[in-house]
Order: structure tokens, then C-alpha cells, then sequence
């Protein structure tokens, strides 16, 4: 456990304050940083996005220290299940931390907080439309066999060895760029001289950018034909530049219609190949 500092003390003292319970999930080259409360706030040079945040199941000791604990992020924005597709939670780290507003102004100093809690993650057991559901223990946490996805018409349901209504990417000879990208940002790269088509010819397709001899993935959002850009699903922890290289591939909508010769970025118009699903299943599309 963190000791208390004079400006946590200070806060604790003073007549008007506010606690603010702090999440923090350090993955593999990103760090997700979260706030139990209605808006962001900075502290220790970050900035805490504001979430609904539910704590359950949690296992204390004689000497109140937390030994485990469940954690439930909103899930509206989609962005816990990108997070969910994109890294690996299982075995990373998980702090707590509690800090106190003077007001509306967060400590000026970044060791001013109380650790409620440190300790590793397991595989998120429940991911809804609502809420992403993750454990973690002090010590090494529990492999658990249970299912990650639900059943939904927009089905994320594995069935058959294929997952229904996912893009491939397999066998795409002729469906992909694979170059070096001009320039962009955390979230997204442009390359004016390979990427010279269409506006959303590359919408729903995945992406692999090298950078610094390591391989993150992103799937595409959008794609700008007009200034060559490839937006990502989730941002990036670094800048794209001229010194990072990448593969993009084709997808679809997840849907058949989507897929079907009809839709504009399919492979050749036609991406049914990439379409693993079930065709009674209906869009079932939330966004």
C-alpha cells in the first residue's frame, strides 16, 4: 500500500472535498485511464475520462486490504469492446486509486492519491451493449474458461468453427496496401500514394502499423479518399509518421447485404468471402 502524503492528508482536512475514485489499466502499450464521475478531469499530468463504474465482489482481508475485485465499465460508446478486441487484459496491471477535489481543482502534485487497490486482470468475463465486466487479484489471476460474447443478431456468436458475422482477411491476394506511411497521428495514418481510392473503400478493413519493430492493430472507421486517410477504431498510444509501416486489408459490414456484390467496398464489390456468418441473422446493427 501507498503511505499518505501531506497533501493527501491536507485534502482529507480540508472543509470542502470531493473523493474521486481513479482507474488505471496498463496494457501492452496504451494505458486506459478512467474517472468515477460526470466529466474528465487532469491529474498527474493525464487526463481521466469520465465513466460509469459499478464495484462489486470485492474480497477483503482482516487488515482491509482489498484481495479482489470486479469492476464494471459502461460499455455505450462501444469502446470498451475495441479495447477488448485490440489487447490482451489477462495478467495486466489494475490500479485503484482515490484522490480528493478541493472544490473542483484536483491535487496539484501527481503522488497526492490513496491506492485502494493493485493487482493483475483475468480475461473481461461479460462484455454487453451496456457493460464490460473485468476481475482482478494481487496475486497472478485465474484462467477461466467461460464465454466472452453473447448470442446477439448482431452475432458475435462462434458456431461452426467461424465466428458469424466477422471479417476474415483471409486470402486477400489482391484486397490489401502494404506500404509506408506519409504522415497522421494517434488516430489515423494517410499515404496519398498507395491509398488512392474511394472514400470508404477501406471502411470496416484492418490495419497493421509497424512501429518501432512492434506490430499494433487497429480496425478501420473510416476511410477519406480524398486525403488518403485510414481512421482507426481506438487511438494509438504514439503518432503515426513517415517512419512507420503498414498492411491494410479489406472488410465489410458484417452483414450479408454489407458483403454481397452490391456493396461498394467489397473486394471487386463482392466481399461474400469475408462474410462467416449466418444468413437468417439480421443487421441487429446498434450504430
Amino acid at each position: 500500500m501507498k503511505d499518505i502524503t501531506s497533501g493527501v492528508s491536507t485534502s482529507i482536512a480540508a472543509r470542502e472535498k470531493t473523493p474521486i475514485v481513479l482507474f488505471e489499466l496498463e496494457l501492452t502499450g496504451v494505458t486506459l485511464r478512467y474517472a468515477a464521475t460526470i466529466s474528465n478531469i487532469s491529474f498527474g499530468g493525464y487526463t481521466w475520462t469520465a465513466k460509469a463504474v459499478q464495484v462489486d465482489n470485492v474480497e477483503q482481508s482482516p487488515e482491509n486490504t482489498v484481495s479482489r475485485i470486479t469492476v464494471k465499465f459502461d460499455n455505450i460508446a462501444r469502446d470498451m469492446l475495441a479495447y477488448a478486441n485490440t489487447y490482451t487484459f489477462e495478467n495486466k496491471i489494475l490500479r485503484i486509486k482515490r484522490i480528493y477535489l478541493s472544490g473542483t481543482t484536483p491535487p496539484t502534485s501527481a503522488d497526492d492519491y490513496i491506492e485502494v487497490f493493485r493487482g493483475t486482470m483475468e480475461q473481461p468475463k461479460d462484455i454487453t451493449m451496456r457493460w464490460f465486466s473485468i476481475t482482478a487479484v494481487t496475486g497472478k489471476g485465474l484462467r477461466r474458461k467461460i464465454p466472452t460474447k453473447k448470442y446477439e443478431r448482431q452475432c458475435n456468436h462462434a458456431f461452426g468453427d467461424t465466428d458469424c458475422n466477422t471479417n476474415g482477411f483471409s486470402g486477400l491476394t489482391t484486397l490489401h496496401a502494404d506500404a509506408t506511411a506519409q504522415s497522421g497521428a494517434t488516430n489515423f495514418l494517410v499515404d496519398a500514394v498507395t491509398l488512392s481510392q474511394t472514400t470508404d473503400y477501406w471502411k470496416y478493413g484492418r490495419v497493421q502499423i509497424l512501429y518501432s519493430s512492434v506490430t499494433y492493430t487497429r480496425y478501420v472507421d473510416s476511410f477519406d479518399g480524398a486525403s488518403s486517410a485510414v481512421h482507426f477504431d481506438v487511438a494509438l498510444s504514439f503518432a503515426v509518421d513517415n517512419t512507420c509501416s503498414y498492411l491494410i486489408e479489406k472488410g465489410c459490414g458484417n452483414t450479408w447485404d454489407d458483403c454481397k456484390a452490391t456493396n461498394a467496398w467489397g473486394p471487386s464489390s463482392d466481399n461474400k468471402k469475408n462474410f462467416g456468418g449466418f444468413l437468417h441473422i439480421g443487421t441487429g446493427k446498434y450504430d
